[in-house]
């Protein structure tokens, strides 16, 4: 079903700016306003990286408990290594998402 309205220039720039950072079109956008939901900015590729990043730190731990379970015994390096990984990475979101502190 078509609707037609109209808005100004100025409300047309700022609906097609917001549903861009959101990565919507400027009609699901107002869809996602109409139904109660508030559409969020489009997280960016440090972002993605990042959640790469630990699912990668996470797998190499998971590993070396999975080794650490069937063995009995520790990779102190590999852990050592993928824990200062991990602390690394925490401070990159960290500084990311509170750049003043």
């Amino acid at each position: 079903m078509w609707f037609n309205f109209r808005i100004s220039k100025r409300e047309l720039e700022k609906l097609t700016a917001n549903a861009r950072k959101c990565e919507l079109t400027k009609s699901a956008y107002i869809r996602h306003l109409i139904n109660g939901y508030q559409p969020r900015e489009a997280p960016s590729m440090d972002y993605h990286k990042m959640i790469g990043e630990l699912k990668s730190i996470g797998n190499n731990l998971n590993q070396l408990a999975y080794i650490a379970n069937s063995l009995g015994v520790v990779d102190a390096e590999q852990y050592h290594t993928n824990v200062e990984r991990l602390r690394t990475a925490i401070r990159e979101i960290e500084d990311g998402m509170f750049p003043d502190q």
